[in-house]
This record gives structure tokens, sequence and C-alpha cells, in this order.
């Protein structure tokens, strides 16, 4: 069976705006994103590792001669991820004993929120106090880590199940009102370096999983661009990651000012602006759909740059999207959330309503899902189980994907366990067929990965023959 995580990310501090992006990350309780916030300021700020310093450590590992040293059974180097572990205990010894109230605050708080829903051990009480300020402080320093050591600890946490990943990355900068210190233009070249390890069986102790990303795209970059006469414009960018650097889609977030389409006038764009961007995004789908290049866009209710848009990526703007390009390979990711208690008009129930014969190419993920709340879990179960059986939503049984959206998920109990609380609880709700759907057809569909002609196909082969021809995976349509 091919397992596929459609939804995740390896991106660090000096990829995004880290303390505006943790700062309006939603938690259930505010005071958790408070008090997360601070730790980030501490122990993160300015240390993450910038494009120069990550590119030569990626080049060393790509010259044969210096990875067959560094993997020889000597002791001389530290593995990646035992040196992320020591840093997070370094990190946990330094806020103990600097800011103690601090530890205990975010730990108890977050070993209440385990209780409360029922997370596995919670009734034991396993989740004291320590275990909830550890958990915060290493998921603190996912974003201190390099690309290359979240991408191993993204692999290891799921023990090296998965045959591919897909990690986002993300452009929100003009959201956050802030700028990245790595340009996406050089971050591409990271994650194609990254990629191409992992396509030469020489990410350190990674046997199974392969790295294909999506390039993060924000329309108003675009526009920008254009005014300014920029040579290269974002989308050029994205262009040349999807054809030249092997990115395999394009990810986008609405709730950073900007809707799928029909935008108008907000506090960050005029109206004049505005019909600019709706051009930008119709050629970009215009693109996307004539080359079968796949989309992913946040299509939840959280994360928003400002309250004005946490309806910036409604189904129903999705919807007109779809009557416009209704070939659109497109992933709402989050699949409307997860969420207890779901009304009638709850995200998903829309979403599925979109899953018809007119698109063919409508899919959604599970991502970041609440998975380990026991209640959460069975109510949104049976959801589905209504939506599988019901006539208007039937569509929709064989176009849900799994997607962890690691490393966000990291800061949840048991995260390590998503892959398996989630594979156990689909077989037995919905059979051994439907879960090989899920954990891996559904995804191969969405990117084209199941057809020889796709454009996504054909791009992803010739990759493959240029730099791993014995290495073409089983799962890409025509592998030998």
């Amino acid at each position: 069976m091919t397992v596929v995580d459609i939804h995740c990310h390896t991106f660090n501090a000096d990829d995004l705006p880290a303390r505006g992006f943790i700062r309006r990350t939603r938690f259930d309780d505010s005071r958790i994103g408070e008090l997360v916030g601070v730790l980030a300021d501490r122990l993160v700020q300015g240390q993450a590792p910038g494009y120069q310093a990550e590119k030569d450590e990626l080049d060393r590992l790509l010259t044969v001669e210096a990875f067959t040293e560094a993997h020889e059974a000597t002791p001389a180097r530290v593995d990646p991820v035992d040196r992320f572990d020591a840093d997070v205990d370094a990190a946990y010894a330094s806020v103990e004993i600097s800011d103690p109230q601090l530890l205990h605050e975010v730990g108890t708080l977050l070993a209440d929120e385990a209780a409360v829903t029922g997370a596995p051990g919670a009734e034991e009480g396993v989740w004291d106090w320590v275990t909830g300020a550890r958990r915060a402080v290493r998921w603190v320093k996912l974003f201190g880590a390099s690309r290359l050591q979240n991408t191993l600890l993204l692999v290891r946490n799921f023990d090296d199940e998965i045959d591919l990943y897909t990690p986002l990355v993300v452009d929100m900068d003009m959201g956050l009102y802030d700028r990245a210190n790595t340009r996406i233009r050089e971050q591409i070249e990271l994650h194609e370096k990254i990629s191409r390890l992992s396509m030469l069986g020489r990410l350190p102790g990674v046997v199974r999983g392969r790295i294909h990303p999506f390039v993060g795209f924000d329309p108003r970059r675009e526009v920008r661009d254009r005014m300014a006469g920029e040579v290269e414009t974002a989308l050029d960018v994205v262009k040349l990651a999807v054809e030249t650097y092997g990115f395999v889609g394009v990810k986008l977030y609405p709730p950073m000012g900007f809707k799928p389409v029909g935008n108008t006038k907000t506090r960050d764009m005029t109206e004049a602006v505005a019909r600019q961007v709706d051009d930008v995004l119709r050629e970009l789908y215009a693109w996307c759909v004539a080359g079968d290049v796949p989309i992913t866009v946040h299509c939840n209710r959280s994360n928003e740059a400002h309250d004005d848009y946490l309806e910036f990526s409604h189904p129903e703007l999705w919807s007109n999207v779809l009557d416009e390009f209704p070939r659109l390979r497109l992933n709402l990711g989050h699949f409307g959330g997860a969420n207890r208690d779901a009304p009638p008009s709850a995200w998903p129930i829309q979403i599925a309503e979109l899953a018809t014969a007119e698109h063919p190419h409508l899919v959604a993920d599970v991502g970041n899902h609440r998975i380990y709340d026991r209640v959460l879990r069975s109510q949104y179960l049976a959801l589905l189980r209504r939506l599988f059986d019901a006539v208007p939503t039937a569509g929709m049984a064989d176009r849900v994907m799994f997607g962890s959206d690691w490393y966000m998920v990291a800061i949840h109990p048991e995260h390590d366990r998503f892959l398996e609380t989630y594979r156990s609880a689909w077989l037995a709700e919905f059979g051994k067929e439907s879960t090989e759907s899920f954990l891996g057809g559904a995804a191969l569909r969405f990117l084209g990965f199941d057809d020889p002609r796709a454009g996504s196909t054909r791009r992803l082969r010739a990759r493959y023959e240029r730099y791993a021809p014995d290495r073409t995976p089983t799962w890409l349509a025509g592998a030998a």
C-alpha cells in the first residue's frame, strides 16, 4: 500500500515571519497561544539556519564522496535528529532556570487540554505539566531547526512508513506585515536539494520516503512585482519551481488576505489592486489546468492574518473557481476542519457537495485534525459516514486524503501516532479499499501520478531519469 502525506511542512523561522505566524496560529485556548509565542521569542528568534549555511550542508551531502564519508561507521558526525534533541533538552533546561513559571503555566494548560479531550494516558495522569511543557518547547524549537532536520524529524515521526511527502512552502509575508529572511526563490533551491537527496537515497536514516514539495504563492506579491517592473515576478518563480526545480504543486493561503476569486477592496488592497489579484489568480489557475499542476489551499476557519479574512477560503468561493476551471486539481486543505458537534452548515459538508462529476479533481485532506480527541474522532467519522452514504455528497468518499500538517500537529498529544490513529479508525469505519484510497490512492490521483499522460507525471519522471534513473518510485505511473 502506498502512503502519502499530502499536507506537511518543513520550513523554519527563516522562511516565514515566525513571530507573527506563531502568534496568529489559533489554539483552542488563546492563553496557550500567547505563552507559546513568549517561548518562541526566547528560544527561536535569530537561531534558524539561513540560506547559505544550509545550502553548504546540502551541497556537501549531494557530493558522493562527502556523503559516503559522513555515513561511514564512525562516531565523528552527530545525527541531525540527535543534534535537534540535544538542542531541545538544552532549551528546556534554560527556560526551567530563567522562567519556571512560564513552563509550569503552558505545561499545565496543555496537560489540561489532553485530559479534557481524552488523549491516551490522560486517565492515568500521564499528561502532567512537565509532559506538556516539553511538548511546547520541542514544538517551538522546530522553528529554529534546519529544513533538513525538520525533514528528517517528519520522516522519523512516522517511522519512515510514508512513501511520499509533499511539504508545502508558504508565502505569508504580505499577510503578516513582515519579511522572511530567506526569500521564496532561495527556499526553492534548498527544498530542491532536499528533494534530490531523497531521490538519491541520501537522506540520513531515510529508506522509504521521497520528498517532492509545493511552492507557496501570494497573488498580491505578483501584482506588486508587476507594478515595480521586476524582471522576475512571483508567478515566474512559481513556474520556475515547477518546470525546473521539480516542485509538484502550488500552495495558496487565502486567510492571509485574498479570496480565491471575486476580490474587492480590503484593509490591505484597493479596488484596483483587488481586480488585478483576480486577474493573476485566473492566470495561475489556467496555467495549472494546462499543465496538470495541483493546488493545495488552506481551507479552514483558522490562521487568518486579520479577523476580516476569516471566511476568505470559504467553500462557496472555491465553488466559483471550479465553475470557471472545472478540471483544476484542487485540494481544500484540512477539509474545512474537524470539530465536535458540526452544524449542518459546516465546511466539510459544503466541500463534499462540490465533489461532483463536473469537478473530477476536487479533493480534501485531514491535516492537523485533533484525532486524539476521542469524542471528536467518533463524531467526525460518523459525519463522514453520513456524507459518504448520502447521494448528494457520496462523491467525496474516494476524495479524502491523509495529510498530517506536520509540524503544526506536533503541538498535539500523541502527534507521533497521528498516522496510526487515523489508519486504524478509517479501517474500522470504512474498510480496506477505502483505507488504501485515503492513505495514498486519492493523493496519487490528485497529483496526477496515476496517469502516465499527465503533465505532472511526465515532469517528475523526467526528473528521476535525470538524477536517479534506477530509483524511480513504483507509485509513479509508467515506472518499470
